[in-house]
């Protein structure tokens, strides 16, 4: 027999333990029988382990994988011509291993002479007993203790309501539509070997052909290992879906338990497996699902994570594993399986206070139309990628618009997503919040919330990339990306544009903007405006004065795009620091050619924080405020008991559909080395 890289393997392996003093070999070691290896099973003249890795798991040498083929220290397809020595179906080309050797990827199991993960005897339970072409007949109920050794045809539905044991090595072939149902008070314990594995079978080997394995009962002595379930999945079960194995129960307030462990489940006409929320599974490892209609698994959200990532999901018409979200109930960590999960429905994280779902490093979770994650009250996501390992949350398909990730009145410090994406959300507004990839929004003013956002990237949302309502709260806020967005980068309430960090890249939008809402809100603490690598665009009247002595600084270089009759207005105790530089100025503007804005009026304020230095302001003078005229600039007072001022310096004043600068006579400006030109009514007016 010849096989790709098995040769150089062994080599290698023998190399490496020619000094073994040991008298147990460890895996990947050079034998001569099973009784030379720790494990007890030698293979092709190596040493293999029990519990043998799934393809494309980490390895260091053939002895370590399902397919007995290592490269490049990871677990490659079998190589396994027809008749070749094999261990497990992976081990072949044929994905067929029969009684030891690799057979066609069609069989009958009833007339071959052995079984499928077979070992090197002739016998369907590995002791040389023969062929199985007259298995013992299973059509009744199970209601006492009982062991089923050898070979059975199981020609009707069974009920277990006892304990059922099944011996390594043996095989159930199941009829058309026929299940095997461990009730409420029954146990299932099919423990096989790597050597002698236990197989459930079609008595044809047709997707579908039979039910498949349920489990209803929360006993923790339900075992599954080595166990290889297949061709099931012909109809739906009672809560639940149709699946080779599924763990379900009818009942609201009992669970349903069973560990699974180094088990096969595949060619279902469903899913592999189906783990409703009332699942239980102390062990769930090194198990292969592959080869099924529908996906891996089907799973409730609660249920998601009990997988684990040493279990291999792909090979199926649709590699994926399917959540139905509806509230999860408990914390849980999701794991990066080796294929995405499909989330169906809103998943609502605050079911229960505290609870936090995690998402590991690599794991892609798409959505479906319609759906998206919900976060509120103490409830939590957390989210940490790497670089070379992101969290994905995508559309399941470019038909799925999904919603995108909303944070409500949730201020856990645990709400953080660092090296994730989240792409094409945005499909439908939530409540109290816009159409975006990320909302972080609360429905009360009393209410807070609070989002750890870094080196992510939000991009090809319906909408905007993110919208901050004015109480949310950013801890930290920095190495993202965030474009391709339909409506804009993001969309903020005032209070909010302040966490923003100009080592984000907010470029690359349909529409280059952060849009700042001012109509809802005035400012109600002092912040610094950051110079984007956009324009801010302002909708509204911007009031700084909301408390007292508040002050919007704005960095140098950055640019604030005025609505139509929008624009900033400093009240008493507020106070404008906007110093540019030469290089950098600030700039003041409207959004569009016709987007005339009001401008910017200092009302009351006497602070002499106002400042203006290196700035452009154009384009204003839609209309004048109270106490004024029409100005791209206005000092204004109510009173004279209520004096403002203002220092302007090396900016320039241009294009006002009224004056450059309007002054009350009890303003006080202070000017010097500025630029005025093509102000309507004209450059400076001292009112008389």
């Amino acid at each position: 027999m010849c096989r790709g890289g098995l040769k150089l393997s062994l080599v290698l392996v023998l190399a490496l333990s020619a000094c073994s003093g040991d008298d147990k070999k460890k895996v990947n070691s050079p034998c001569q029988s099973n009784t030379d290896c720790a494990d007890s099973i030698c293979h092709l003249g190596v040493c293999a382990a029990s519990q043998p890795a799934p393809l494309g798991q980490k390895c260091a040498g053939p002895g370590e994988c399902r397919s007995f083929r290592c490269e490049t220290e990871i677990c490659r397809e079998g190589k396994g011509t027809l008749g070749a020595d094999c261990l497990y179906d992976e081990e072949c080309e044929s994905q067929r291993c029969v009684a030891g050797k690799c057979a066609p990827k069609e069989y009958d199991a009833r007339v071959d002479s052995g079984r499928r993960d077979g070992g090197a005897s002739d016998g369907p339970r590995g002791d040389g007993a023969g062929p199985c072409p007259a298995p013992k007949s299973l059509k009744s109920d199970i209601t006492a203790a009982t062991t089923l050794d050898g070979c059975y045809l199981v020609e009707a539905s069974v009920d277990v309501s006892a304990e059922l044991t099944i011996a390594p090595g043996s095989m159930l072939l199941f009829k058309k539509a026929t299940f095997l149902t461990i009730t409420s008070s029954g146990t299932l314990k099919a423990v096989g070997t790597a050597a002698k594995p236990i197989l459930f079978t079609g008595e044809q080997k047709v997707r579908g052909h039979w039910g498949g394995v349920v489990i209803a009962n929360s006993t923790a002595a339900n075992e599954l290992q080595h166990v290889t379930i297949e061709y099931g999945g012909s109809s739906s079960i009672s809560y639940g879906q149709k699946a080779n194995l599924a763990l379900t129960t009818s009942s609201s307030t009992t669970t349903v338990n069973a560990s699974i462990t180094s088990c096969t489940l595949r060619e279902s006409a469903g899913y592999g497996f189906f783990l409703s929320d009332r699942a239980t599974v102390p062990s769930f490892a090194s198990n292969t699902i592959t080869l099924n209609t529908l996906g891996a698994g089907y799973v409730g959200d609660d249920s998601a994570g009990l997988l684990d990532k040493s279990s291999s999901f792909k090979g199926n018409t649709v590699d994926m594993v399917w959540v139905a979200a509806t509230s999860l109930g408990k914390s849980r960590t999701w794991p990066a399986i080796d294929v995405r999960y499909v989330v169906s429905g809103t998943l609502d994280i605050n079911q229960t206070p505290g609870v936090t779902l995690t998402i590991e490093a690599g794991a892609t979770l798409a959505f479906q139309a319609g759906a998206g994650i919900e976060v509120s009250g103490e409830g939590a996501l957390t989210a940490k990628g790497t670089a070379s390992a992101p969290v994905t949350f995508t559309q399941a398909s470019a038909a799925s618009k999904w919603n995108g990730l909303t944070f409500r009145n949730a201020n856990s410090t645990e709400n953080i997503l660092d090296h994730v994406v989240i792409e094409h959300g945005g499909a439908a507004a939530p409540g109290y919040g816009f159409k975006a990839n990320v909302n972080l929004a609360v429905s009360s003013s009393t209410s807070a919330v609070r989002l750890t956002l870094t080196n992510s990237t939000l991009k090809g949302s319906e909408g905007y990339g993110i919208y901050l309502c004015r109480k949310a709260t950013l801890p930290a806020f920095s190495g993202n990306t965030i474009t391709q967005n339909t409506l804009g980068a993001a969309l903020v309430q005032a209070d909010a544009a302040g966490q923003l960090d100009k080592t984000t890249s907010f470029k690359g939008n349909t529409v280059d903007m952060v849009w700042v809402d001012a109509i809802s809100y005035g400012l109600t603490k002092t912040q610094t405006w950051p110079a984007l690598d956009v324009q801010y665009v302002v909708d509204g009247v911007l009031g700084v004065s909301q408390a007292p002595g508040i002050r919007l600084t704005l960095e140098a270089g950055a640019k604030l795009a005025f609505r139509i009759n929008s624009g900033i207005q400093i009240g008493t105790d507020g106070g404008l620091i906007a110093k540019g530089t030469a290089a950098a100025p600030i700039t003041f503007t409207r959004a569009s050619t016709a987007d005339a804005w009001r401008g910017l009026n200092f009302h009351n304020s006497n602070t002499t924080d106002n400042q203006l230095d290196y700035a452009v302001v154009e384009g204003a003078g839609s209309s004048a405020y109270s106490y004024g005229d029409k100005a791209n600039i206005a000092v204004t007072s109510s009173s004279s008991t209520y004096p403002s001022r203002l220092t302007l310096t090396n900016s320039t004043v241009r294009d006002s559909l009224g004056y450059g600068v309007w002054v009350w006579k009890t303003g006080n400006l202070t000017e010097s080395g500025n630029t005025y030109s093509a102000n309507a009514s004209g450059n400076v007016y001292y009112k008389p």
